[in-house]
């Protein structure tokens, strides 16, 4: 029996193929066979829907997505997308304009901030003349900047500006023999009379008279240098050395 010519015919609205003691349907894209019939797939049924942000409206062979405000489709079966409304840069008129699925918002630029073509861009506050000159180097951040400051100097707890360190406060500079005071990015030690700042100036070192103005300081005596100044004591003979007093003691005293 050829099935397919049977009235009404089977398979609508695929096509019938007749076989050996039966007959099989070809369905369309769309359709599924299912008793002897092409029947239409509910593709709005399935999970995940089809259509994401639409409404999905099944018809015979397929189905239409039917897109909500702040979406667009691009007809047919084709998912919703949303619609950046911010590519119209009057959309927020003196506002940074921030898209949302389905919307958008208007919002101020945050301090540090201003608005360049519709979108809030970080202000370069290092661009206009270091902020934290002459002591130190401005370094940009997002919506704000700090300073670099030279050896010396120290940011103030805002980190805007470049303040002078004392180091006067900040260390035993000097001592004993000196008075620690303070300049601009440094320190100098103004040490007492038989001494001098050492090479790093951070201290003040005893001044060896004898060595500095040589043998003639004491004329026929010898020189003996102290802390802070030195004397001239006799210079012994043979077998005798200098005792702490300046005169001349055995060498076994």
């Amino acid at each position: 029996i050829d099935e397919c010519r049977q009235v009404p015919p089977p398979c609508s609205p695929g096509r019938c193929e007749n076989s050996l003691g039966s007959f099989r349907c070809i369905c369309g894209p769309g359709f599924t066979s299912e008793g002897g019939q092409c029947r239409d797939i509910d593709e709005c049924s399935e999970s995940p829907p089809p259509c994401a942000h639409g409404r999905c409206q099944n018809r015979p062979g397929g189905f239409e997505c039917v897109c909500p405000g702040g979406y667009r489709g691009s007809g047919g079966d084709l998912p919703c997308q949303d619609i950046d409304e911010c590519e119209n840069h009057l959309a927020c008129p003196g506002q940074e304009c921030v898209n949302t699925p389905g919307s958008f918002r208007c919002q101020p630029c945050p301090e540090g901030f201003h608005l360049r073509q519709g979108r809030c861009a970080d202000i370069d506050e290092c661009s206009g003349g270091s902020p934290c000159a002459p002591h130190g180097r401005c370094l940009n951040t997002a919506g704000s900047f700090r300073c670099e400051c030279h050896r010396g100097y120290r940011a103030t707890a805002d980190a805007t500006a470049c303040q002078d360190v004392n180091e006067c406060l900040e260390g035993d500079f000097c001592f004993p023999h000196g008075e620690c005071v303070n300049t601009a990015g440094s320190f100098r030690c103004l040490c007492a009379d038989g001494f001098t700042a050492t090479a790093d100036g951070t201290a003040c070192a005893d001044v060896d008279e004898c060595q500095e103005y040589g043998a003639g300081l004491c004329g026929a005596q010898r020189c003996q240098n102290i802390p802070g100044s030195y004397r001239c004591v006799p210079d012994c003979q043979p077998g005798f050395r200098p005792g702490d007093g300046g005169e001349c003691v055995g060498f076994g005293i």
